[in-house]
């Protein structure tokens, strides 16, 4: 059983991550470029043909399959912007707290929602919350005029180790693995 886990994590290495509305997607991956998927944020493609999408499989029949997908949302209100809209979405939802409501919105979510999946973004990579995080207090003092758009790119130029170097995609098209697995899916 463990080396069918590992030969399916291995094939999964054959995809890469792609933000359906993000401009590098509507540069690199034309067809996919999708900023009104109301589903899927992100969606995986195959690298070597990048027109077939990884499929997941239905659990109720274990035959059917649709395009693997999830969607991503991140809040400082878990419980009034995720949970009143979570069963609109047949996909997971990576939820990213900026105000660490992680576990009350979860909560709520199997209490109101049981059918619903909501992945919490620690168990993929914790850094991750942390630079939104940055992102939401950049933008923040933009909008307050603590500082100007000018000076964040000016930063980002010269100061090397600036939250906004820390957007940089790292999911290129190549051979080398970019899976990021929980865990507890790897035993």
């Amino acid at each position: 059983m463990h080396d069918l886990v590992l030969d399916h994590i291995k094939k999964l290495d054959d995809y890469v991550a792609v933000a359906t509305g993000s401009m590098r997607t509507k540069n690199k991956y034309r067809q996919h470029y999708n900023p009104s998927d109301t589903q899927r944020d992100i969606i995986w493609v195959e690298k070597d043909n990048t027109q077939n999408q990884l499929l997941c499989i239905s659990s109720d029949n274990n035959v059917s399959a649709k395009p693997a997908g999830l969607q991503v949302k991140a809040s400082h209100d878990g419980l009034s912007y995720v949970l009143p809209s979570i069963q609109n979405y047949h996909y997971p939802i990576l939820y990213f707290d900026l105000n660490n409501d992680w576990g009350a919105v979860n909560k709520a979510v199997m209490n109101n929602h049981p059918e619903s999946t909501l992945i919490n973004p620690d168990e993929i990579q914790h850094e991750i919350k942390h630079i939104l995080k940055g992102y939401f207090d950049i933008i923040v003092s933009v909008i307050r005029g603590e500082i100007t758009i000018e000076q964040v790119i000016q930063d980002a130029k010269y100061d090397g180790d600036s939250v906004l170097s820390t957007g940089i995609d790292v999911a290129e098209v190549t051979r080398e693995s970019k899976l990021i697995l929980p865990s507890y899916l790897i035993r």
